[in-house]
């Protein structure tokens, strides 16, 4: 539902993968961090000349375009009527998060030569096949997934698909083997420890249906090549899995009922709330933890941000519902992936982050699934719903980039509209001259007259030193990031506080100013309306300590007035 339409399924987001871990045979406690460090045996192997090499050649996925990806997106947001229908393929890596962060955390370029490799196996397989290959009308590519629409939807066809991805997947793991690398997985977990298992594939008479299946080859688990699933084997499953999860939305309803933790839908359900979503997700357990620990976690959060106690069988129902959900999530629709230019030159780098997206998503999905259940719990119609609302979430986040464009383009002037680039719920505008503090606090101060302040997660750095001289791209990113952090870490300790929609009305810009002997300090712009007496004093004192524990001298905050355009 994020523009760029990247929704971000629950189990992989900021930690969850046991606050709400998935159903089936892989659900599983996260191994501690200490485990996956130990299982990196020899790290001589990532520079071995072979490994480099595989990197070299497989940088890059170029056997599908961006004009492919176009027509693919089109094609499924506004279905065409055809004369004979399309099956859909899906192909994707399952467990790219775990890859990255934990198994091969200190190479993440060979993470995505091993993803353009089994899309480049599988595809050339596609197109090798006499059947499939002239059949083919549609096809789609994005960092982690390969998708096709062949014409014909007979039964072949599926057989047809489902070997191709057994002799990819079958060939991935015989590369996995000939670059030395399956060792470093021998303490790994779930998925993780067989190659065979890395990559899953899903068939369907549409994306959402394709892309259902494959997320469903997820619970199968084990080790071994788990055949490709069609829809029509999962779906009797999937009709259960809604009526579980609308027996679990009752539970909660029925807890939470009359409390701001829920909140009306436009198609008349009660669904939970975004903001509660939000702090759900982004729940993080120490290693080790269990899943009696994520329930007295789900009662502390909704306890101190919502000054609401719920007892153990509503934290429990809270976890479940929001698991079970994920099958249902729209999959990821992007015509291209885009790097903002932030390192492109010039004197300073305005970075906006359009909070919240991924919380939004999940609530459309959320309320997909009621209206599902109030329509007679169809898996397909909840597909076709859920579809629907993500491309209203990302109608809503499309308007958010367009008010921050037009901002940038009334106050510094129309040219400056070719210097702002936007991927996914990210964006970045590089002024062509140093911007004035007045300018920020303009910008600022717009932003929070015309929109939720909250809504933006602002960033000023920047691009050279006191002396001069250019401050390196990544150095950047990284003043970015730890901005960003201190942002996150302040909105949840302050929002415990004064509540949620208090600090959902105030926008926390950070403005990053070079210092003497490389020393950088940290400048808060509060801008918002209805600010409690006690919230500046309670910003100055937790940012006194974040921006120390960030290596940034704090140097004050200023308050901005929300101003018209």
């Amino acid at each position: 539902m994020p523009s760029a339409r990247t929704p971000t399924l629950i189990l992989l987001l900021a930690g969850l993968s046991l606050a709400f871990a998935p159903e089936g045979a892989h659900a599983q406690a996260p191994s501690c961090p200490e485990n996956f460090t130990q299982l990196i045996h020899a790290p001589a192997s990532l520079a071995s000349p072979a490994v480099q090499e595989f990197k070299r050649a497989y940088a890059d996925f170029d056997g599908i375009s961006t004009r492919d990806n176009l027509a693919f997106i089109a094609q499924t947001l506004v279905p065409q009527r055809r004369a004979k229908p399309l099956v859909y393929f899906n192909g994707e890596t399952a467990i790219t998060k775990e890859l990255n962060d934990h198994v091969f955390k200190d190479d993440k370029e060979l993470v995505t030569a091993f993803m353009n490799f089994f899309k480049s196996e599988l595809f050339a397989r596609i197109q090798k096949d006499p059947v499939l290959a002239p059949r083919i009308r549609t096809r789609y590519h994005n960092f982690k997934q390969l998708r096709v629409g062949i014409e014909d939807t007979s039964l072949e066809i599926d057989e047809r698909l489902a070997k191709a991805y057994a002799e990819a997947a079958q060939s991935f793991d015989r590369k996995i083997e000939e670059l030395g690398l399956k060792e470093r997985l021998l303490s790994a977990q779930g998925l993780a420890q067989d190659p065979l298992t890395w990559n899953l594939a899903g068939i369907g008479r549409s994306v959402d249906e394709a892309d259902a299946a494959a997320r469903h080859a997820r619970v199968l688990g084990g080790h071994g090549l788990i055949p490709a699933q069609s829809f029509e084997q999962v779906k009797a499953s999937l009709d259960e899995k809604l009526l579980r999860i609308e027996t679990l939305r009752k539970r909660v309803h029925s807890a939470l009922f009359r409390t701001r933790l829920l909140t009306p839908h436009r198609n008349g359900q009660t669904i939970l709330a975004p903001w509660v979503i939000d702090a759900l997700r982004k729940l993080e357990l120490p290693p080790g933890s269990g899943p009696e620990d994520a329930i007295t976690a789900i009662q502390k959060v909704v306890r101190e941000k919502f000054h609401h106690a719920i007892d153990r069988d509503t934290a429990f129902a809270l976890r479940e519902y929001l698991a079970a959900s994920d099958s249902f999530m729209p999959g990821l629709l992007v015509p291209e992936r885009v790097i903002l230019p932030i390192g492109r030159r010039g004197p300073e780098v305005v970075s906006v982050d359009f909070r919240g997206q991924n919380s939004r998503n999940i609530h459309e999905t959320l309320a997909a699934l009621a209206e599902t259940a109030r329509q007679g719990g169809d898996s397909r119609r909840a597909l076709e719903l859920g579809r629907a609302g993500e491309a209203l979430a990302t109608e809503a986040l499309d308007a958010r980039k367009k008010t921050f464009g037009t901002v940038i383009e009334r106050l510094f002037g129309r040219r400056s509209g070719r210097n702002t680039f936007f991927s996914g719920d990210d964006g970045a505008h590089l002024p062509e001259r140093p911007l004035s503090a007045s300018e920020r606090e303009k910008l600022v101060g717009t932003l929070a007259r015309l929109t939720e302040p909250g809504d933006y997660r602002v960033v000023f750095v920047a691009k050279n030193s006191r002396t001069g001289a250019e401050i390196p791209a990544p150095e950047r990113q990284n003043r970015i990031v730890a901005a960003e952090s201190i942002e996150k870490k302040l909105r949840d300790r302050l929002s415990s506080r004064f509540g949620e929609r208090v600090m959902a009305r105030q926008m926390l810009a950070s403005v990053l100013m070079p210092l003497d002997e490389g020393r950088v300090g940290y400048q808060l712009l509060l801008a918002g309306e209805e600010q409690p007496p006690a919230l500046l004093e309670a910003l100055r004192q937790e940012l006194a300590k974040l921006a120390g524990a960030e290596g940034l001298e704090f140097s004050g905050i200023a308050k901005v007035a929300p101003r018209a355009l």
